[in-house]
């Protein structure tokens, strides 16, 4: 039984230090894809902020990791 607690405790632990992300099309339609200026716009105080590339019209984020 306490084993069964502490891996609870731990679950619970782990998944309130989950992050959620919420990405848009910073206001871009089409095939083209947002460029730079409106992904810098679009996530301006946000933990994304500085963290998103235009690549080609696509949005590219590398996943935060530590552990």
């Amino acid at each position: 039984m306490r084993r069964l607690l502490l891996a609870v405790s731990l679950l619970i632990s782990w998944v309130s230090l989950a992050q959620t992300y919420t990405f848009t099309n910073a206001g871009a339609n089409g095939a083209t894809g947002p460029n730079q200026a409106q992904i810098d716009a679009a996530y301006t105080g946000t933990d994304l902020q500085g963290n998103v590339i235009s690549a080609g019209g696509i949005q590219e984020w590398t996943v935060p990791f530590s552990g």
